[in-house]
């Protein structure tokens, strides 16, 4: 990086270094300004523009709730009337979460690993397998149903994430919430039956 003083115009007075005394210049108030020069061949725009490549400052709502000065405390006390509508809204929200998460899970501890399935049961074009993994996921929250289908209609090979979690096949392995599975008698589909 290099740093130049340019007077009004935009033209370049000298360039500044560590031994470069301003006050020597003679230049009067609002005369001249510095621009900042990268010089840097291995740096780009995207650095500056691309937010995606910038590492964000993430906490979790139990985690800021735990913080003492913020926002949500300041509220809390000032704002009694309209934060107390907004908590409510909350933690309504959160206990239908929990209730869903139980029925998924109570729906999750009847299935079991070899089963077979259905997928989408009522849509046009049901999708059968095998029941391969019930349970957590990593970085997932609640409980997950992994299934190997018949045919290479799913999203991955068994595994999210870098995590392998049953075998088969690329684009054989689905993973889904219980409630759009279907246990039954679901005999393996041929896709050679049609021809």
């Amino acid at each position: 990086m290099k740093l130049e003083l340019k007077d009004k115009d935009g033209k370049t007075v000298c360039e500044v270094g560590d031994s470069t005394k301003l006050s020597a210049l003679n230049l009067e108030k609002n005369e001249a300004h510095i621009h900042v020069v990268d010089v840097d061949p291995q740096k780009t725009m995207l650095e500056f523009t691309d937010v995606s490549r910038v590492k964000k400052f993430e906490l979790t709502d139990k985690e800021y709730d735990s913080r003492k000065d913020t926002f949500r405390n300041w509220a809390k006390n000032n704002l009694k009337g309209h934060y107390k509508k907004k908590e409510q809204e909350r933690e309504k929200k959160l206990e239908k979460e929990k209730q869903a998460e139980e029925k998924e899970k109570s729906v999750a501890d009847s299935m079991k690993v070899g089963s077979r399935c259905q997928l989408g049961s009522g849509t046009e074009f049901p999708r059968r397998g095998e029941v391969m993994y019930v349970g957590e996921l990593q970085g997932k929250t609640g409980t997950w149903i992994g299934v190997k289908l018949d045919e290479p209609f799913g999203k991955n090979d068994g595994s999210v994430g870098g995590k392998k979690y049953f075998d088969c096949m690329p684009k054989c392995g689905v993973f889904t919430k219980p409630s759009a599975v279907e246990i039954g008698d679901f005999p393996e589909e041929d896709m050679f039956d049609e021809l």
